[in-house]
């Protein structure tokens, strides 16, 4: 076990230096305790600004500063946290949720900042702990209070994950003090894993009651008219994308032992007649394996698709036939070193099969690749590489095709089914989230683990300077998940993602049977956006430093109703409209419909996502959305249009054709004649 614990810097004999501010907010005055607050961290940081906070960019200087509290001045850290955990406690009872994140964010920040003080650097799924059982306090407040924030906004992903972040916390029994468990009973996280995300029974009484970190939203389910030639089957493990308006369909399986799919569909999005059958993946399955969770971009007229081999494919938008590109990879010594050759051979790219689970993109004719799994490692892996696409010689730019004993913390660690994007610039790629099986290796493997390890994490690789850079991730996020459907929209320059999976944060589901089973995973169908938006202001958002008026954030879309939960969906956006469609994936079926049964479910549904602002086809569609909160499907449940009940309802046998459900004669009365004149229904 590698947790570690460093008892040569134990400050348990002194006592914290706890803001007077504490006192005077149970005593009722939350205005002089926030003053209180503000001075105390004035005292500590001098002319520093705090990062997290408008109009600072000094997120590497003031991290340093916090390493350096650490080793000589732990105890003003401490206060440090505690102010920030006082002035955010004030803001979310105003419920301003805003400016309460914004605090709560630096107090992790320097929480997290105790990992750089381990003897040598870890993988991010060792934990480490400073021998202090009032920083260990204060980071249960932290975690506590983001909760709290979340579920105040009915971000109920992230309010689950950050409870279960505290239990699921290896600490030293000292620092489980009567206070830190105040903080956290277990009760409250156990009556928490219960919820759904979102839940089917509050998602028709949601409202945005925080417009900088939420706004309205709506999925509209696509019909297609027919299925053409052949027939398109359901699935999960596919890839596709989007151009010139024509959604394009690859591969994958339909359950876990198949059928697998080498075929290729297109979909005209403007005319939605027909599913096209285009000329199937021709590289035979004993050259390269299974069609799964690869990843094909289009660029210049071609849509190009990686899964290992130096012959890189690609498809032929306009000619509509397969073909490939010869490509070169020469490994320098420090290559070598890395993993990637023996001697002198390339391993990877070149001769590894199985490729799966790799994030792709292509900017300004560079192709990018990250991390994945392949032949010789089914745990993932951080290898970083790029390809020229004029040139076509790859580059290996960071990390190894496997898990070396000494780990890089300057760039991200081993992930697969990770969510990648650029910037409007094309200046940056993004890096977020993802996980690692960690389950695969040996036991007696130090980084071996009981379960895959979720990255709840954000990096972006800058093009011109080739380093990473470690990112906070601000505002109403989506809490950490891996093989989530995204996008990013180049007319709107937003980040959209919907759905996924968390292997480790658990869930809670009745059983048909009665009573309650409990799992270790959690599948989601929340909708996020990414964005440059106004910053909320308050007289205590900074401390007398010039504000912003604007930051990168994310927000949550609030929708009445929603697809299935479900991971291994794709999210893509038309350019040429800006519209957002999602296809496909899966999810176990005792998830979401309680059978006795545990068993994958794929899907083959089109959906439309539209959202309130500009060029999100919110208003452009007429939604009402108020409306559509008693009507829309929720998952795989409908919603009672009378009562507002969610089941497996009755739908209305009128004219309507079934475009309402009502859970019983009872309801159906009471609510005929206003669904009569809202919807013009009448019997047959």
């Amino acid at each position: 076990m590698l947790d570690q614990t460093m008892d040569a810097l134990s400050m348990n004999d002194q006592k914290p230096d706890y803001p007077q501010g504490d006192i005077l907010y149970q005593a009722g005055k939350p205005d002089a305790a926030m003053q209180v607050y503000k001075n105390r961290i004035k005292d500590i940081i001098g002319s520093r600004a705090l990062p997290s906070l408008p109009g600072c960019n000094e997120v590497d200087s003031i991290r340093q500063f916090y390493i350096d509290l650490l080793k000589k001045d732990r105890q003003s850290l401490v206060s440090l946290m505690g102010c920030c955990n006082g002035i955010a406690r004030i803001h979310y009872k105003d419920r301003q949720y805003e400016q309460s994140l914004m605090w709560l964010e630096e107090a992790q920040i320097m929480h997290d900042c105790g990992r750089h003080l381990a003897p040598k650097p870890l993988y991010d799924w060792h934990q480490y702990n400073v021998d202090d059982p009032e920083i260990s306090y204060q980071f249960c407040r932290t975690r506590s209070l983001l909760s709290d924030n979340f579920l105040g906004m009915s971000n109920t992903g992230n309010a689950v994950f950050h409870r279960w972040v505290i239990t699921n916390r290896r600490m030293p029994p000292t620092h489980y003090t009567p206070r830190f468990k105040a903080e956290a009973p277990e009760a409250k996280l156990s009556t928490m894993t219960s919820i759904r995300h979102p839940s089917p029974e509050l998602s028709a009484g949601l409202t945005v009651v925080e417009s900088n970190l939420q706004m309205k939203g709506s999925w509209k389910r696509i019909y297609v008219k027919k299925m053409g030639d052949g027939h398109l089957d359901r699935r999960m493990s596919f890839t596709s994308f989007i151009w010139n308006s024509r959604l394009y369909l690859a591969g994958g399986r339909q359950e876990s032992p198949g059928p697998f799919y080498r075929d290729l569909w297109c979909l005209d999005l403007n005319e939605l007649k027909e599913w096209r059958r285009l000329p199937d993946y021709p590289v035979p399955y004993s050259t390269e394996n299974v069609f799964n969770n690869w990843v094909m971009v289009p660029y210049e007229n071609k849509a190009y698709l990686f899964n290992g081999r130096l012959s890189v494919d690609y498809f032929d938008l306009v000619n509509e036939t397969w073909s490939s590109i010869k490509t070169t990879y020469k490994p320098t010594r420090k290559d070598i070193a890395a993993g990637m050759a023996v001697n002198g051979k390339s391993l990877y790219p070149g001769h590894q099969r199985f490729v799966q689970g790799a994030t792709m993109q292509i900017i300004n004719g560079k192709l990018y690749v990250f991390g994945g799994r392949h032949e010789k490692t089914n745990v993932a892996c951080n290898l970083f590489l790029e390809l020229d696409l004029k040139t076509r010689k790859w580059r290996r730019l960071s990390g190894s095709p496997d898990i070396p004993r000494n780990v890089d913390s300057s760039c991200p660690g081993p992930r697969k089914n990770a969510a990648t994007w650029t910037n409007k610039e094309k200046t940056k790629l993004f890096l977020m989230y993802g996980l690692a099986d960690r389950q695969f290796l040996p036991k007696n493997d130090p980084n071996w683990g009981m379960d895959a390890y979720q990255h709840d994490d954000l990096w972006s690789w800058d093009i011109e300077t080739e380093r990473w850079k470690l990112e906070r991730i601000h505002g109403n996020a989506p809490c950490p998940r891996s093989e989530m459907s995204f996008t990013y929209s180049e007319k709107l320059d937003r980040v959209i993602m919907f759905a996924g999976y968390n292997p480790t944060c658990p869930t809670d589901l009745p059983r048909p049977e009665g009573g309650w089973s409990g799992y270790n995973f959690s599948y989601y169908a929340d909708t996020f956006i990414l964005g440059d938006y106004p910053i909320s202001k308050s007289p205590s958002t900074s401390l007398d430093t010039e504000a912003t008026s604007t930051r990168s954030k994310w927000k949550q879309i609030l929708t009445p109703g929603f697809p299935t939960y479900r991971c291994q969906a794709q999210l893509m956006t038309d350019n040429t409209t800006g519209k957002v469609y999602m296809y496909g994936g899966f999810t176990n079926n005792d998830f979401v419909l309680g059978s006795k049964e545990l068993r994958p479910r794929a899907f083959g549904d089109l959906w439309q996502l539209r959202f309130d602002e500009p060029g999100g086809f919110f208003s452009e569609d007429g939604v009402i959305w108020e409306q559509e909160a008693r009507t829309a499907k929720v998952g795989p449940w409908q919603r009672c249009f009378a009562c507002g009940t969610t089941g497996r309802l009755k739908k209305c046998g009128g004219a309507c054709n079934g475009k309402v459900f009502f859970c019983g004669d009872e309801c159906r009365k009471d609510g005929w004649k206003e669904h009569k004149t809202t919807h013009g229904c009448h019997k047959k």
